[in-house]
């Protein structure tokens, strides 16, 4: 499954770089392929951080889950 990916630390904008790999640029927005569940946990453990998956800014503007790579802080 297709998800759109960013960081916190970069939050609003989705042009910047996530820097994990096997993101891949999709016009305005990275996006990523996450085919199991070992393979989302392992970009866990990757990204030594904790991952928050909504339906966010960029999946109402293009339909696409999003993975947001918690690395800081933001309410």
């Amino acid at each position: 499954m297709k998800f759109a990916i960013e960081r916190t630390s970069s939050y609003g904008e989705e042009e910047k770089n996530p820097e994990v790999e096997g993101a891949i640029n999709a016009e305005s927005w990275w996006e990523i392929e996450i085919k199991t569940a070992e393979e989302l946990v392992e970009l866990c453990k990757k990204t030594d951080a904790e991952i928050i998956i909504s339906l966010g800014r960029i999946a109402r503007k293009h339909s696409l889950p999003t993975i947001e790579i918690y690395d800081d802080y933001r309410e």
